[in-house]
């Protein structure tokens, strides 16, 4: 339903979900960038590609390889300004065949206030999924800061994809199908 709303209202910003999480701590903004990298290379379902043959959409992981996260500085600016920013931001389209889904941008208002913005699109993450990402890209940062090398191993979406179609290609989906069809039936 996501892709055929974007086929009806293309180029619009109608599938983004964003947000901006600070820290109010001094940000190690480098760090900070190694840890939405360190996110983006644990969850592949961050790294969906969409390919339309015949008009059909099509997915697939791409390769995680290392991307550049901008730093923007309101420090010395109205924090105003920072709202409009993300205003503007939110307001972005994506590129939806074969690019990526999502968009980060590191923030610093103060010496003791930075963090980062996100969009993503709504093919790869919901409202409940910012929520997720917020905390893990915080939990990595620490763990740099740390000097950590070991990350929590996170649910593959592949994986997810393949125990989906073994379940729906079960017997059990068709016992639990036509249950779900005989109870709604009327």
């Amino acid at each position: 339903n996501i892709w055929y709303t974007e086929k009806t209202y293309p180029n619009t910003s109608i599938g983004n979900v964003a947000g901006t999480l600070r820290i109010k701590e001094n940000v190690d903004f480098d760090v900070l960038k190694r840890a939405i990298n360190k996110f983006v290379e644990l969850n592949d379902g961050m790294r969906l590609h969409i390919v339309e043959k015949e008009g059909v959409p099509y997915q697939y992981v791409k390769e995680y390889s290392e991307f550049d996260v901008e730093l923007v500085d309101f420090s010395n600016r109205p924090i105003e300004e920072l709202y409009k920013f993300e205003e503007e931001l939110t307001r972005g389209t994506f590129d939806l065949l074969d690019a990526p889904l999502f968009y980060f941008v590191m923030v610093k208002v103060s010496d003791n206030d930075g963090g980062f913005y996100i969009r993503t699109h709504h093919l790869i993450s919901d409202a409940w999924n910012m929520t997720i990402l917020g905390n893990s890209v915080v939990e990595n940062y620490i763990k740099l800061l740390n000097k950590e090398t070991e990350f929590e191993e996170r649910p593959s979406y592949l994986e997810y994809l393949s125990e989906e179609e073994k379940y729906i290609n079960s017997d059990k989906y068709e016992k639990d199908r036509k249950c779900w069809h005989d109870k709604y039936s009327t």
